[in-house]
């Protein structure tokens, strides 16, 4: 009995960890949590362990840094050593760059990315590694400030805008920052954001309105969901919601008694989740109403038991599959009616690519350019836009020229220049004579 007690008491020895705390697992990541001298636990990633016992000789390693940490005394070196270990811990000098996209989509310390944006993030990576694999570069390691700053350069000179460009530095930032744990690893750091020369989309004219609607009405033209891309139209001209927005559209976000549409548009659904609240005038109410019956009696028809949540089904099915392709049949149909969607990059410098001035986002900048010419409040705009400052707002407005005539021709009405009503002639005709003399 003796010996057995013996026995499971060097069994029991030879298992004791070698280190505090414990070890898990989320998702491809193992984390060291243990507890601080101050009684609060933290959790440490364990980048680059792949099995538990990898995870365990990096958590004995980082947990031996800590005891020694411990023992110093003095604050200021105290602080200094901190701000090594964790650099020591949170870099991953290991990972190839073939596997960089995988750890930072892994990585759970990162900030949320939508499905939208992560497809732009792995198109940007791609782009990267590819610059660097050709480079000769093999690892993260070896990627230094300067091979950043030249793959910025080439790709500067494929004629982006500064916007893009800007954009892109900004996504390898983030990327970077996540791995290498501080932003003085972190070769984007230092390069510098380029100026950007702002590219806005036009207002669309009456007359131009008036060519797109006898160019979709016409027998000659075809589209692909023809009459829902009318009702899609009309809606974005009245309401001046982006184009998914519009094409996800649901019934339950348009109230019939109170005249209004109201929904949190996707752009801001995981940021400020703030609800957008539009006020529908009669055209639109009657045309969404006789849109409704229209679709339950086809509905009923073809195959009572399906019903479609969604305004316009056709376009929310193929929007759902293809982002792009409502939105270039747009871009078809106002070339079709003789607008000129693009304009040479003469005043964009460095800009190669031509310069979109018309497309279906042009449709919101109309929604708010005829309010603000028709004397609605910049402020009530901004509201029914979405925008949260009155700065976003100000690229949405294009003043008539009209509406700028008649607003300083009022001035000689409302502001007199003496004491009687003929103030203006009376200061202009003696100006003329004191020129003669």
């Amino acid at each position: 009995m003796e010996a057995k007690a013996q026995t499971k008491n060097k069994v029991r020895q030879t298992k004791k960890k070698s280190y505090r705390g414990t070890i898990l697992q989320r998702g491809s990541v193992w984390y060291w949590r243990h507890k601080l001298p101050s009684g609060r636990f933290t959790q440490t990633a364990l980048h680059g362990a792949i099995t538990r016992k990898e995870a365990e000789q990096q958590a004995i390693a980082t947990d031996a840094e800590y005891q020694r940490l411990e023992q110093i005394q003095d604050k200021t070196d105290y602080l200094r050593e901190i701000a090594e270990a964790r650099q020591m811990i949170n870099r991953q000098d290991n990972i190839s760059l073939a596997s960089i996209p995988a750890a930072f989509f892994n990585n759970t310390e990162r900030n949320r990315i939508t499905p939208e944006c992560e497809a732009i993030y792995r198109y940007t990576l791609h782009r990267c590694i590819t610059w660097f694999q050709n480079a000769g570069l093999q690892n993260i390691r070896d990627i230094t400030p300067e091979d950043a700053t030249k793959y910025m350069a080439y790709y500067w000179r494929s004629g982006i805008s500064g916007a893009t460009y800007n954009d892109t530095l900004n996504r390898l930032k983030i990327v970077f920052r996540a791995l290498v744990g501080c932003n003085a690893d972190n070769p984007f750091q230092g390069i510098k954001a380029k100026p950007k020369q702002q590219e806005e989309r036009s207002a669309f004219s009456r007359e131009q309105l008036s060519a797109i609607w006898v160019t979709l009405s016409s027998n000659d033209y075809y589209i692909l969901h023809k009459q829902e891309i009318s009702v899609l139209l009309i809606l974005a001209l009245n309401t001046g919601l982006r184009l998914g927005d519009l094409c996800l559209l649901k019934w339950d976000a348009i109230d019939f008694q109170r005249g209004i549409l109201q929904l949190i548009p996707s752009k801001t659904r995981h940021s400020s989740k703030k609800r957008v609240v539009i006020p529908l005038n009669g055209t639109v109410i009657q045309l969404l109403s006789e849109w409704l019956r229209t679709g339950q009696e086809t509905r009923q028809s073809a195959n009572p038991e399906t019903v479609s949540s969604f305004v316009l089904p056709a376009i929310a099915e193929r929007y759902q599959r293809n982002r792009n392709g409502i939105s270039k049949d747009i871009v078809k149909l106002l070339e079709k009616s003789g607008i000129h969607t693009k304009e040479d990059a003469e005043d964009f410098q460095h800009r190669k690519r031509r310069v979109i001035r018309y497309s279906f986002h042009s449709f919101r900048h109309t929604f708010a350019s005829l309010l603000i010419n028709n004397g609605t409040s910049p402020v009530c705009v901004s509201k029914l836009l979405g925008h949260s400052t009155l700065t976003m707002t100000n690229r949405y407005i294009h003043l008539d020229e009209t509406v700028a005539r008649t607003a300083t021709a009022s001035l000689a009405r409302a502001v007199p220049m003496t004491g009687n009503d003929n103030s203006c002639a009376l200061a202009t005709s003696t100006n003329i004579k004191q020129q003669g003399n």
